[in-house]
């Protein structure tokens, strides 16, 4: 049997169950990384649920046969999940927000933009600056 970690969670996890395609979503915070973390699981028939869960792990099992079914192992126990499929959700704005850097704006320009919009709330301003700009 082959089995893989699919996501482990730290502190409370909150388990909702509910109707429709996706049927079991469980919400925490990843491990190592700390970020948000959602499980959605689709058609899920659990052997056992709770509904206030603490530090889990989540196995993904793969047996002879090729049936994948799911083991959340928490600190006091465990139970299997057996369902057709799962999504994994990670928050990824801050991974994002360090990829990408801050735009940074030169002072003149922002000075610029500053003095243009103070300007345009005078009346008559905005048909000044429209022929001033047809002239150049």
């Amino acid at each position: 049997m082959n089995q893989r970690t699919l996501a482990a969670l730290r502190g409370p996890v909150e388990c909702r169950h509910s109707t429709g395609a996706v049927n079991l979503i469980l919400r925490g915070v990843e491990r190592d990384s700390g970020t948000p973390l959602e499980l959605l699981f689709s058609g899920a028939g659990l052997a056992r649920s709770g509904d206030s869960l603490h530090d889990i792990e989540v196995l993904e099992l793969i047996d002879e046969r090729a049936r994948r079914f799911w083991l959340i192992k928490a600190q006091t126990d465990s139970f299997e999940i057996v369902a057709r499929a799962v999504q994994v959700h990670r928050a990824s704005a801050r991974v994002f927000a360090r990829a990408v850097p801050p735009p940074t704006v030169p002072w003149r320009v922002r000075c610029g933009w500053t003095a243009l919009l103070w300007a345009l709330r005078i009346p008559g301003a905005a048909g000044l600056i429209q022929r001033l700009r047809a002239r150049a």
